[in-house]
């Protein structure tokens, strides 16, 4: 198959993708790339090939591949990931979606290769067809690299969940910022994490920019009735979101996948039950039934804002308890 390379940028001020391929595949022979992007991807491609060479993508704001490569199967090869060069460690499922990955050739006089395999190597890296598989696959030993998320609290086993299948990251070196506010884009993107980072076609909105390393989730969540805007060319990326918006665009992405919707809960019990929208009722009902969204005593504070360590623990639960 024939290659075609688009450079948008390469070297260390890259905003759009540092290396992108548009159609065919690109494939890496040998050398040493380094690829960073501000918000996009490090490296992006319909279709990557890797027979050689050391490899590091980097993104500020988006992940490292937009999907994982194929690899020969007679280059033998490590792969550290993390969401910096700092906390980067050799782990033997990627998923790809990382913010930080290197990709470099084990040393001739070092293992035997014994595990062999379509990955080629110990490292055993997965084929673009494993993509969806790394969401629920990795064991690697965690070693939590954030200092504000203390272990055995309510959110340190989500957190732990959320970043090691890609999903979610930190926000600085060693910060996760569990007390942050989570914003639309933020969820959109988790979600389009979940589904393997699939394609999407255009934006509708004109406040969600090309460049923004949620600009594809929300096309894509758009597209597949998961996250609708507020009617006049908007989508609020940037906006915090509220436990009744997340309850929708939870339900919608139940719907896409083919979930059973049909749990409801009363939430009668709930002294402020009528702060609910009449748009998020169901959604509300449905998520708190679930167990999804839960009340602090008899609030369900439907309008406040969902925190960084709320939206993990929610996810954590998406995952493994409805998605089984």
């Amino acid at each position: 198959m024939k290659s075609k390379v688009i450079w948008k940028r390469i070297g260390t001020t890259g905003k759009a993708c540092c290396l992108k391929a548009d159609g065919g595949t690109l494939t890496i022979n040998s050398g040493n790339l380094n690829l960073y992007s501000e918000q996009s991807n490090g490296l992006y491609g319909d279709s990557i090939f890797i027979k050689g060479g050391t490899i590091t993508a980097q993104s500020e704001h988006g992940t490292a591949f937009n999907k994982a490569p194929v690899f020969s199967a007679d280059y033998s090869y490590t792969v550290k990931a993390g969401s910096s060069s700092s906390d980067a460690r050799e782990i033997s499922n990627p998923t790809f979606t990382e913010q930080y990955i290197k990709i470099e050739p084990k040393p001739s006089s070092g293992d035997n290769g014994g595990n062999g395999g379509s990955g080629g190597g110990g490292s055993e890296a997965p084929a673009a067809d494993t993509t969806a598989k790394d969401e629920t696959a990795t064991e690697d030993k965690w070693v939590n690299p954030f200092v504000d998320v203390i272990e055995g609290s309510w959110y340190s086993e989500a957190v732990k969940y959320v970043c090691e299948k890609g999903l979610m990251k930190g926000t600085g070196g060693n910060t996760f910022s569990p007390d942050e506010m989570t914003t639309r884009g933020m969820i959109v993107t988790i979600l389009h994490r979940l589904e393997g980072m699939p394609s999407a076609g255009d934006n509708a909105f004109s406040d969600v920019k090309t460049d923004k390393y949620y600009a594809d989730a929300v096309a894509w969540a758009s597209g597949n009735n998961i996250a609708s805007g507020y009617g006049n060319d908007k989508f609020g990326p940037d906006d915090t979101i509220s436990r009744e918006q997340l309850a929708v665009i939870l339900i919608n992405y139940a719907k896409y996948k083919g979930y059973d919707i049909s749990a409801k809960a009363d939430l009668s019990k709930y002294a402020d039950a009528e702060d609910i929208s009449s748009w998020a009722s169901d959604a509300m009902s449905w998520a708190n039934a679930v167990g999804l969204i839960l009340g602090d005593g008899n609030s369900l504070t439907p309008t406040g804002n969902a925190t960084r360590a709320q939206a993990a623990t929610i996810l954590y639960r998406l995952v493994e308890e409805i998605a089984r």
